[in-house]
């Protein structure tokens, strides 16, 4: 995980860019999937892997 762009609990819409991460030194964008309320499960600068929680949105 690189940067998450909003904080935790902050309102989110469908299709906001909710954070940044890298992969193979080339940064990637993660949007929201639907509108509800940010839920961060893992800290910026912590490795994550396939399959890791990364967020959930509570509508």
């Amino acid at each position: 995980m690189v940067l998450w762009i909003f904080s935790n609990g902050a309102k989110i819409d469908e299709g906001d860019v909710v954070a940044e991460f890298m992969v193979q030194k080339i940064t990637h964008e993660l949007l929201a999937p639907t509108s509800g309320h940010l839920d961060i499960k893992l800290e910026p600068e912590i490795e994550a892997f396939k399959g890791d929680l990364l967020a959930l949105i509570h509508m």
